[in-house]
Parts: structure tokens; sequence; C-alpha cells
């Protein structure tokens, strides 16, 4: 069963086990990156992590802690697109750390941006390992 998303006040959109379609998305097509990194922030996701290019493995900088691909814990995500720069194509995700409990976000590219690391993690984000789509609509 495929999850789908709901809102909560700050737009952030976290995913949820209902069959039932997304409500409208909170993140206007033309948010920028930067609007969506602040509206994340302020739903308490600040801690930073680093994504590994090659590997996909996430290392909490609070702790620094590297957490392989499989096991990153995603709560919420949002898809941000350059009306023509593919260096605009981006997911936000919005992570928790399972060693110190931080929230924070990882910017990962897609399309010709991409790296192997990313596809990792968005490819095992996708689905998780287990066909609950994380992933939120735009």
């Amino acid at each position: 069963m495929a999850a789908t998303g709901a809102g909560n006040q700050s737009g952030v959109t976290e995913p949820s086990d209902h069959a039932s379609p997304p409500p409208p998305s909170a993140h206007p097509a033309g948010m920028s990156l930067a609007e969506v990194l602040q509206r994340f922030a302020a739903e308490g996701y600040r801690a930073d992590f680093e994504l590994d290019d090659d590997t996909g493995a996430v290392t909490c900088i609070s702790c620094s802690t590297t957490t392989p691909p499989e096991q990153v814990e995603v709560a919420a995500s949002r898809r941000v697109e350059g009306a023509s720069d593919p260096a605009d194509m981006a997911i936000v995700l919005g992570a928790r750390c399972p060693s110190c409990d931080s929230r924070g976000v990882i910017i990962c590219r897609y399309g010709p941006e991409a790296s192997a690391g990313d596809a990792k993690l968005l490819e095992i984000t996708r689905d998780g390992g287990d066909g609950r789509d994380r992933t939120i609509p735009s």
C-alpha cells in the first residue's frame, strides 16, 4: 500500500499509512530551495547531515554517526524543480539520526546532476525496501 502525505502547520508533508489521495501541496510549484529549507527548519529539522556521493551513506554532523542508506530514517520529503536549470532538480529529505535523534535535512540531486550516492539513497527512500512510497508528490 502506498503511503500518502498530510500537511502540518508549516507545510512540511509527512507520510501516513492512509490510502487517500494527498492533499494539495503546501509547497507552491515556484517555491525555492531556500524556502523549502526554511519550512523544514520551522518544523525542527535543523541538524546537518552529509551524504556520501559514492555510497549514499548519511553522516550526522551532530554526533558523527554514519548510517547506511538502507537505515536512513526519512520522515518527510519535498521535491524542488527549477524552471530551466537542471542543477535545481533536488529532493529535500527530512531525516532523523538513529543515534542522537537529531532532525535535519538531506538534499539529494536527481536527474543529470545526481551522484551515485544521491541515486542510491533516493531509490531506497522511494520504496524503503518495504513497498511504502516515502516521497511526496509535488
